[in-house]
């Protein structure tokens, strides 16, 4: 758990402790102390998230950056009552620095992601099959994140599907097992009919239609009874006359059966070389450019950098592949006119014309069509292999997924209704979540009241809180500003009710001031006060500076 955050730039307190349980950062908004908005108590929400392995606050800081200048975030962990001492910086967003003591002292260094996979770690949840930030990042709702929709409680991120949010929960609650097999197939069946459609959009492949792949079931049948009646006459021919020759000429039937063998090895090779050659083409800048869309995090300068890379070493294969190509373009030529000589010779020799080399040329021709046919009627059998396997992969998916979501809908449910009633307010109405393997709507149908809705989505995180193993929920002062009072403190009877996790809020205001049991909890539970004049940077820049 985090116990501690410590940064140079922050005002009056530079160190923040917490424990398990509720930690609330506070904010006063009096006359006395000013405006309790804008202080600081989001950002300092962001860092908590970041000392997590979020990167929301090295991602939206540039005015804290432009006020207080490049900074660290120094913060500690502790699991089975060991410390675990951590540096962030905001010059380097994807680095965390290890530390061996309480002064801070850096030891070594490894990526954000490494940092999130030993939080898995430690927090032993790596058989929910997830990364830690999918455990947590959703759960994190903070001011102008994107997972703030009040109907749709599992949309974590602009590139996130209904299914993957899904499949999230469903791993969430431990029950991806039974459907992980399932699940998997069906991404991959996906991706290669994805794989499959781009090809044949850009003109790489052709899967024919059914009448046309009647028409090449005729071709290769016609095909391949050329072929035979081809090396028969070949093979007759060789047979017969070596038969009628004496041994002079029966040795240069030999010698111009061993050109024809290298030449065929020859003109094989030079067919791969030149495939090779093809194969080596540099991938557009489009190809990789739509990365972002779904992968906004990609550094694309670096995919270009290796593109680069792969571009020199591509050119440097090529050099090398064309001097082969030149290579063996000469020993074609010379073995043509061996082989050229060896016919003259025979043909001298026995006064029989020969048409073994263009015989042997229309074999070539025939076998390289044949080749290109089967592979058109093996796209064609295996689209339709896939289709059919995808229509029964899915079919099964969905059956065992409906089951599945049907179960964790009744158990959240169960515990929304549970929470729901010990809402003191009279508008308490429980809200449902409708979830099926394909798609969920959440919510209270008869009340669009922006309160209520702000209030179903607390419900819903405090009820994934409570049945899962999510170690923490962090919940911004915004959720909470169309809440009426009595509900706000039901609120923070309920966040004080998981003592074996950690839970962050930050308040506009101290609730606590007419019930002596809610002010108990927020004395015990308020690790950070902020002020209208004790911001969380010892700054105000809020305000246009003053006129000369």
């Amino acid at each position: 758990m985090l116990t501690e955050i410590y940064c140079e730039a922050f005002g009056d307190q530079k160190k923040v402790l917490f424990f398990p349980g509720l930690n609330v950062i506070q904010g006063y908004s009096d006359e006395a102390d000013g405006n309790g908005n804008s202080i600081g108590k989001t950002n300092m929400l962001k860092i908590i998230d970041f000392a997590f392995g979020g990167q929301y606050y090295s991602d939206s800081n540039d005015d804290v950056i432009r006020h207080v200048g490049e900074h660290d975030i120094c913060f500690t962990h502790m699991f089975n009552g060991k410390e675990y001492r951590f540096i962030r910086s905001t010059t380097a967003r994807n680095t965390v620095v290890r530390c061996a003591d309480d002064s801070y002292t850096p030891i070594s260094e490894f990526s954000a992601k490494e940092f999130c996979e030993w939080l898995l770690k430690q927090y032993k949840v790596e058989a929910l099959q997830l990364s830690f930030r999918e455990i947590v990042g959703l759960y994190s709702r903070i001011w102008k994140k994107p997972n703030k929709e009040v109907d749709r409680p599992l949309f974590n991120h602009n590139a996130q599907s209904v299914t993957d949010s899904i499949i999230s929960l469903v791993k969430l609650f431990g029950k991806y097992g039974p459907i992980q097999e399932l699940h998997e197939h069906d991404k991959y069946l996906k991706k290669r009919q994805t794989v499959l459609n781009n090809a044949v959009s850009y003109h790489l492949l052709k899967v024919p239609s059914k009448q046309e792949y009647n028409k090449i079931k005729q071709q290769l049948s016609e095909i391949q009874e050329m072929l035979r009646t081809l090396r028969a006459n070949i093979a007759l021919g060789s047979s017969e006359n070596a038969d009628q020759l004496n041994e002079e000429g029966t040795q240069l039937y030999e010698q111009r059966a061993v050109l024809q063998t290298q030449q065929g090895r020859i003109k094989r090779a030079l067919q791969r070389c030149r495939k090779n050659m093809a194969n080596l083409a540099p991938p557009n800048e489009d190809v990789f450019l739509p990365l972002q869309e779904f992968f906004p995090e990609v550094n694309i300068d670096r995919v270009r950098e290796v593109q680069g890379f792969h571009n020199q070493l591509c050119l440097v294969l090529l050099n090398e592949l064309k001097i082969e190509e030149a290579e063996l373009l000469q020993s074609l030529d010379n073995t043509n006119s061996a082989l050229k000589k060896a016919e003259q010779r025979i043909q001298e020799f026995t006064g029989l014309p020969t048409q073994t080399a263009t015989a042997m040329e229309q074999i070539l021709q025939l076998a390289a069509k044949q080749e290109q046919l089967k592979n058109q009627l093996e796209l064609y059998e295996d689209k339709g292999k896939d289709a059919a396997q995808k229509a029964e992969n899915g079919k099964t998916l969905t059956q065992i997924l409906g089951t599945t979501t049907a179960e964790i809908q009744a158990q959240i449910n169960q515990k929304i209704l549970e929470y729901s009633e010990k809402i003191a307010t009279s508008n308490s109405k429980a809200p449902v979540l409708h979830l099926t393997s394909k798609d969920y709507k959440y919510g209270v149908e008869d009340n669009t009241g922006t309160g209520k809705a702000y209030t179903d989505l607390l419900l819903f995180d405090l009820a994934i809180l409570s049945l899962t193993q999510l170690p923490i929920l962090i919940h911004d002062s915004f959720l909470f500003n169309n809440i009426d009072d009595l509900t706000k403190q039901s609120f923070i009877r309920l966040y004080n009710n998981f003592p074996n996790k950690q839970i962050f809020i930050s308040l506009d205001q101290f609730y606590g001031k007419d019930n002596e049991e809610i002010n108990k909890i927020l004395f015990n539970s308020t690790r950070l006060t902020l002020t209208g004049h004790s911001m969380l940077y010892g700054k105000d820049w809020r305000k246009p500076p003053a006129k000369a």
